[in-house]
């Protein structure tokens, strides 16, 4: 009977083989199907990585382009503020030209004022005071001078053009 026993301890010992294979190839096919998952999910990762990296490359082209264009809006509008700060010293240079102007402006019409009042005073005191004017004699703005203007400089000398412009006063 020694044999039975035993016998029965190598079925128990065999069946708990049999099911620890079994257990075990159970797990394989598991870590199998994970593993084959894991690949599939690790393909995805890599195809994501790869557009990822195509939009980041993207992404830096239009951050280079935009960059640009900022300096260009940024050079434009220092140049815009320049001519804005000209404009505006042009502006500032008019309003003192035109106060300085206007103050003579001012100045003029007070002297003309005083001048027309004196005009005044003297035609009240002097009513019948009249320069003559004789045959012969002609205020200078009367005397005219035929010099032509379309003789050169060099065709008259200045002598004679005195001479000339004397005698067509004298005749006068």
């Amino acid at each position: 009977m020694e044999r039975a026993p035993r016998r029965r301890g190598f079925a128990v010992v065999a069946q708990e083989v049999r099911e620890l294979a079994q257990r075990c190839a159970t797990a394989a096919r598991e870590i199998k199907g994970l593993i084959s998952t894991s690949a599939s999910q690790v393909g995805t990762g890599v195809q994501l990585v790869e557009e990822t990296g195509q939009a980041l490359s993207s992404i830096m082209e239009h951050f280079t382009s935009i960059n640009g264009l900022v300096q260009v809006i940024s050079s434009s509008a220092t140049t815009q503020y320049k001519g804005i700060d000209e404009v505006n010293n042009a502006v500032r240079d008019v309003e003192h030209i035109t106060q300085h102007n206007a103050a003579m402006v001012e100045e003029n019409t007070a002297e003309i004022h005083r001048l027309r009042h004196q005009v005044e005073v003297l035609n009240e005191e002097s009513p019948t005071f009249r320069p003559p004017i004789s045959a012969g004699h002609r205020p200078p703005s009367a005397r005219r001078c035929l010099w032509s203007p379309e003789r050169t400089p060099s065709e008259i000398s200045p002598i004679r053009k005195r001479t000339w412009c004397s005698m067509k006063a004298g005749r006068r």
